[in-house]
Formats: structure tokens, sequence, C-alpha cells
């Protein structure tokens, strides 16, 4: 049995190689991605010997009872994979074991049912879609949908005309973390298992800031830090935000320090025409918040299971 480790920050340097090849504006390829929720979902990785190169395998399951969820395989060199190699390559790491594929795009969800008629049982995961928008509409928010967006962040300014912007530095970072907690508590994250999750992941994030590479923008009003964002390039034309936070109470914080944090993508990275905001999670909140900024698409994702002992 081929051997898997928990994700390590030492890791990244053999691992980024992979997900950037592959050039894909899923947020699956983001090596923060991974990492920031690997103590929840347990996630692990090895690499497989093949003719061309090493194959790198990650897989997670929540709870011990769970069947394994693997990414396809990925190559060094970016190379895509087929519906049946994919498949004999999970299958030989789980002989006789159910598994799941996931984070599989609706071309690789296709070819899978198309290669294993009736034997994968194939689904949309709405609640894992990554929502794209232009940088540009970020910065802009132009028209009349958006309009209500400027209006908030119009109020911001005009509330807290003293608000001050700083990137993220070491200096900084626990000041982000004190308001991270402070967020969480006024979320309710005592009696709300996601949340609590998500306050861990932040703080894994954060503890790895520099070794992660990642970029981040803080925004204070009166004095504190009442919203911060953090991010880093994708692909070759996508930027990935990992992180946003904001006090409510500041009215128009999370409006301003999502335009504020586009224009610093915009103006740093030029050659980046996207921005993926993540997913969901299923938040019928955030939902609403991140279908409100006009997505230009949805990063689709399937999870396709088999189960060997139910397949004739």
């Amino acid at each position: 049995m081929r051997e898997f480790s928990p994700l390590s920050v030492t890791d990244r340097s053999f691992i980024i190689p992979f997900l950037k090849n592959a050039n894909k504006q899923s947020s699956e390829f983001s090596f923060t991605a991974l990492y920031m929720w690997a103590g929840i979902y347990n996630t692990t990785h090895a690499t497989v010997p093949s003719a061309s190169g090493p194959l790198l395998i990650f897989r997670s399951r929540k709870e011990e009872s769970d069947p394994y969820a693997y990414l396809y395989p990925l190559a060094e060199n970016g190379e895509e994979f087929s519906a049946d190699e994919a498949v004999q390559i999970i299958a030989d790491l789980s002989p006789g074991e159910p598994f799941s594929l996931w984070g599989l795009s609706e071309q690789q969800a296709g070819e899978l049912r198309k290669a294993f008629p009736g034997q994968f049982d194939i689904s949309p995961v709405r609640s894992s879609f990554d929502y794209l928008y232009p940088t540009s509409q970020l910065v802009l928010l132009g028209g009349k949908k958006l309009q209500p967006k400027r209006n908030l962040i119009s109020s911001f300014k005009r509330l807290y005309p003293d608000f001050l912007t700083e990137n993220i530095t070491a200096e900084n970072i626990a000041e982000c973390l004190k308001m991270n907690d402070e967020w969480c508590v006024k979320m309710g994250c005592r009696h709300n298992a996601a949340l609590s999750e998500e306050k861990c992941a932040v703080h894994r994030t954060f503890y790895h800031f520099q070794g992660l590479e990642l970029e981040g923008l803080l925004l204070r009003a009166e004095g504190r830090i009442v919203a911060f964002t953090v991010g880093e390039p994708l692909s070759s034309d996508t930027y990935i935000v990992h992180i946003e936070k904001a006090f409510p109470e500041y009215k128009g914080s999370y409006q301003a320090i999502n335009q504020l944090f586009a224009e610093y993508v915009q103006e740093k990275h030029p050659d980046l025409i996207y921005i993926n905001r993540e997913d969901d999670a299923g938040d019928e909140g955030l939902r609403k918040a991140k279908l409100s900024y006009q997505p230009v698409s949805m990063v689709e994702k399937y999870a396709g299971f088999f189960n060997p002992l139910t397949r004739p």
C-alpha cells in the first residue's frame, strides 16, 4: 500500500509545480486551499511512479468511517489523464474499497460516465462551485446591478473618513487573528461547527503566511482592524481569494475591503484577469452575497462515488 503523508508547508516547493502546470481555475489546485483545510479534512498526499515521472495524489476524509475522496492524479508536466487511467491509478491505491473522485470538472465527469457506464454515482456539488469574476468588474463595480455596492462603499468612506489600509505582514498578523476571533464570537462560532472549523483553518493559514507566500490587505477604522482579506495567484489568468472577514456593524466594510483588494490585485498582477472567490460551502447567506457581485461564471465541480461491493 502506498504511504500517504500529511500536508506540510515544507512540501510546498515540491507540490507547487504539479498544481501550477495543471493551470486550472479551481480552488482545488491551490496549495493554500488544500493546506488550510487539511486539518479538518485530514488531507494527505503521496507520489506514484510512472513511465513519464512521479504522479501526485491527494486524498482526504473527514471521519475514519468515510471512504477516501481523491483528486484526479496530477503529473508534473501538466499532462491530463483519461478517465480509464485515473480510475486505475486510484483503484490500485484502494483495492476493493469504495472511494470517490472529487473536484471533477464537467468534462471529467462526462468522460467518467462514458468510460464506466453505471459504475459511478456522479453528481454536481453545488456547494463547492467557485465564483469567478473579472478583476476589472470588482474594481469598477459598474452598472445598475452593482450600484448598491458602490453606495455601501461610499457610506463606509463617509462614516469612517479616517480609514486606512495596510498590507498584511508579520507585524500585524496577530491583530488580524485577534479580529478574526472576535468576528467568530460575534457570528456564533461556539454553537456553529462550520464556523469553528473555519476559525481553525484561518489560524493555520496565518501561522504560515510567509511560508505560503500569501498576500493580504487589512482595513482600519476608528483605530482598529475592521476587515481583512488574503489571497494569491492561482493560474496563468486567475487570482484566488482564500479569506475575507469584516465586522458587519461597520457599514460597507465588506464591500470596501472587496474593492480595495481587487484594486491591489489589478495593480500588482495586471496579467491576471479573473478573481476566484472560492465557494459558498452551501451557506445561503454567503451564496446570496457572492451571487450579488454578478459572477461571470462558476467553476463547476462534480463528485463520482464508486463502490466495488455493489457493482457488477
